[in-house]
């Protein structure tokens, strides 16, 4: 960049050499502008949508990148799937096409839908590179790339130099950050942002996820359900234990004791003596006395009591009205 007589500042050709001592041209060193684009939120994209339509995403970027870098007079140097790299002669235009390229990636259909689904981050600076086969050599690379990095979605970030070099530019405004460290950078860098104006679209909304999102609340439901299944199948592995705990018949000469509620022989006590006769005493299950015997039984100890006293001989009073039968 030069001034001229009245103060104002100019831009160099770019292709023109700079000129060394004795009138001896540098052909090897050209000022440029360069921007990278970084599509954000590209792997996401790809894991919840496939590599198929991340494929589509990929070739809509790099469609829209040669369009509005081409438009400014600037060349599209490399593409990365989610990532493109431009180099622009002038700063000015480097920066128009920085705030195109925003534009039509908020670009909505006739249905109000976002032709792009992804926010777009870009980075600028300006400097001199070395061209190499296929791209160039320099610092303002690696600055730029810096730049990308650090801008939120939607954001275009500039080096102080890129904003010097395009000087007033219609449609947009210079907005001085704070100076931040970057890395590989020894000195701490001030950035500038550069705001449309007008005020460019909203940002697109992300796409909704086509698979289920695990989240830290899924994976407690899902261990709390995980623990819910294993508790109901020790319960009834429980029962099932329970239940093979009676006894399949009863041994002669023996008194056991049937549970009341599955009616299975829990026990049997056999007895030293053959008995002479089992009294049954008269009454329905419904008296008193059966509803005792039976609250009784549904205590462990009073049970074994139970079944002790069950165990002694019969006695019958002499002139009672019970029925005797024999044991078989």
């Amino acid at each position: 960049m030069r001034r001229e007589d009245d103060g104002s500042a100019q831009e160099l050709d770019a292709a023109q050499p700079v000129m060394g001592r004795e009138g001896e041209s540098e052909t090897a060193v050209h000022v440029r502008t360069f921007l990278i684009a970084d599509v954000r939120g590209y792997t996401r994209y790809t894991q919840e949508q496939g590599d198929e339509e991340a494929g589509v995403l990929a070739a809509r970027f790099a469609s829209l990148a040669r369009e509005a870098v081409t438009a400014h007079s600037g060349e599209l140097l490399e593409l990365r799937g989610d990532e493109a790299l431009s180099v622009f002669a002038s700063a000015r235009q480097a920066v128009r096409a920085a705030v195109e390229l925003q534009r039509r990636f908020r670009a909505r259909d006739a249905e109000g839908k976002p032709t792009f689904p992804l926010a777009v981050g870009i980075g600028l600076d300006a400097g001199e590179a070395v061209p190499i086969e296929g791209g160039y050599r320099g610092g303002a690379l690696n600055l730029a790339s810096r730049l990308c990095t650090l801008a939120v979605p939607g954001q275009i970030l500039a080096s102080e130099t890129v904003a010097s070099l395009a000087g007033r530019t219609n449609g947009v405004r210079f907005v001085a950050r704070r100076p931040v460290r970057l890395k590989g950078i020894e000195k701490s860098v001030r950035i500038i942002e550069v705001v449309p104006e007008p005020a460019l679209p909203p940002l697109p909304q992300r796409p909704v996820s086509k698979r289920p999102r695990v989240t830290r609340g899924r994976v407690a439901a899902l261990a709390l359900a995980g623990i819910g299944l294993v508790a109901a199948m020790v319960v009834l592995a429980v029962i099932r234990l329970r239940a093979t705990d009676f006894l399949d018949h009863l041994d002669a000469n023996a008194v056991g004791m049937i549970d009341a509620n599955s009616a299975g022989i829990e026990a049997q006590v056999p007895l030293p003596n053959r008995p002479s006769a089992v009294a049954a005493a008269g009454g329905s299950s419904g008296s008193p006395a059966m509803r005792t015997a039976r609250s009784r039984a549904s205590t462990p100890k009073r049970a074994r009591s139970r079944l002790s006293a069950l165990a002694a001989p019969a006695r019958v009073p002499p002139g009672s009205p019970m029925e005797a039968g024999q044991f078989g």
